[in-house]
């Protein structure tokens, strides 16, 4: 399953996009009880992030990090944008599924 990530504004804008989708397997991470958030990703529709949210979501990238080394630049990338989402206001963290 894959997503495109895109920073968005209160209106639904894009104001960055990551370049490449986000890539993970039903059996992989998705629905475990292991992260607080990403488990909720939905891989059929859109999965929207705000600012209450971003802490568990930077807490879930960094230990799937540890765990899928092979995409330790895409995640860092996630992490950054979920960073700068939490530095403004009325900013929003959107996964389009597929």
């Amino acid at each position: 399953m894959s997503w495109t990530v895109i920073k968005e504004d209160s209106e639904g804008t894009e104001i960055s996009k990551l370049s490449e989708e986000f890539f993970l397997s039903e059996n992989d991470i998705l629905y475990s009880a292991d992260f607080r958030v990403i488990r909720y990703l939905d891989p059929n529709g859109d999965t929207t992030f705000n600012s209450m949210m971003f802490d568990d979501l930077i807490t879930d990238m960094t230990n799937l990090k540890k765990q899928r080394l092979k995409s330790a630049d895409l995640i860092d990338k996630i992490i950054s944008l979920a960073i700068d989402c939490k530095k403004e206001v009325h900013t929003y963290l959107k996964f389009y599924g597929d």
